[in-house]
């Protein structure tokens, strides 16, 4: 730091630069944050309490964002994450840190939140109640759909990119729909194949553009209540000639292989990402599947917005139960919760 008369200079910061970040904290997106040349760092993939080695990626007046080059002083907290494409996948963002950890920081977060932003820094903010098993626990998950060399494949998009990270096991989602995610796989596979057969696709253009192949985005969704589950084909568009019958077809024969899959449903999205707000027909089965938390009854579309993880949203009902005193005699109404 540089000092002319009472003036402040900041040494000159450039793009590509290497420099060495004691980090102090993260922020609500997992990264690492510490200070440099009074300005805030943020440092994906590092941890509170560790010296690090950082490349600048990224200048703005009031932050910099930097890609963590080497840990030269670790966390006593640092694990070896469980995934194996947790270096590359945007789905996570701090398996590297030991669960008990995780949970107190998001205390901290809320801590600060309250403290920063509500201005109330004399309220009690009790610890996370975790997880037993903190794994295998959502209910819902969007996979992209990515065309490489005439393969379909289906996965995550890395972090703050829309290059396809294909896996063959997530340890968020339950090991059983990874057989499902797979046979999709081959079902969108084999109609690609169709559309080479009939010659309506440009495999030069088509590839690099996405033209003339419809489906964008596959969700998955299942009730831990009822067992029941739902697949959503999200589509670019509803007037390719090959797709209405094939899909007809193909949602017989998912439902077969697997009896759970009550519900099929297509939407069309013609201008968002994730097609919310967007038309859709029921393929197979039902629209809906049933949800349950305790005495709670819950009817799921595809677009309904529920807590992903079901666990501990009954938990969560539960603290609010315990914290309110209710007898029982009292009429409750969620509000701003989606399917509240």
């Amino acid at each position: 730091m540089v000092f002319k008369g009472s003036e402040q200079i900041k040494p000159d910061l450039i793009e590509g630069q290497e420099l060495t970040v004691k980090i102090e904290g993260l922020n609500h997106q997992g990264e690492g944050v510490g200070r440099i040349a009074g300005q805030t760092v943020f440092v994906p993939g590092s941890l509170p309490e560790e010296t690090v080695r950082v490349r600048v990626t990224k200048i703005k007046k009031r932050w910099i964002h930097g890609q963590l080059i080497e840990v030269v002083q670790a966390s006593p907290h640092r694990i070896v994450p469980a995934c194996a494409h947790y270096a590359s996948c945007g789905g996570c963002a701090l398996q590297h840190l030991t669960y008990t950890e995780q949970l107190r920081w998001k205390q901290i977060t809320v801590q600060e939140a309250l403290r920063r932003i509500g201005r109330l820094p004399e309220v009690l903010v009790h610890p996370t109640l975790g997880m037993t098993e903190p794994w295998r626990y959502r209910n819902k998950v969007e996979l992209h759909v990515g065309l490489q060399d005439k393969t379909v494949d289906l996965g995550y998009y890395q972090r703050g990119s829309h290059q396809l990270v294909s896996f063959r096991d997530c340890h968020l989602i339950p090991e059983s729909w990874l057989g499902i995610i797979q046979e999709i796989r081959n079902g969108l596979q084999q109609f690609f194949k169709l559309k080479l057969e009939n010659g309506n696709y440009d495999p030069v253009n088509g590839v690099k553009t996405r033209e003339g192949f419809p489906v964008k985005q596959v969700w998955l969704r299942q009730s831990f209540f009822t067992g029941e589950m739902m697949v959503v084909w999200v589509i670019t568009k509803a007037n390719n000639p090959l797709w209405p019958a094939w899909i007809r077809k193909y949602a017989r024969e998912l439902n077969q292989r697997y009896p759970q899959i009550t519900s099929i449903v297509e939407r069309v999205n013609r201008r968002s990402e994730n097609g919310l707000g967007e038309p859709y027909r029921v393929i197979y089965g039902k629209l809906k599947i049933l949800e349950g938390i305790g005495n709670l009854r819950f009817f799921l579309s595809p677009t309904s917005f529920y807590q992903i993880n079901s666990q501990q949203t009954a938990v969560l009902y539960r603290q609010v139960q315990e914290y309110a005193q209710l007898d029982g005699t009292e009429k409750l109404i969620d509000l701003y919760c989606g399917v509240g």
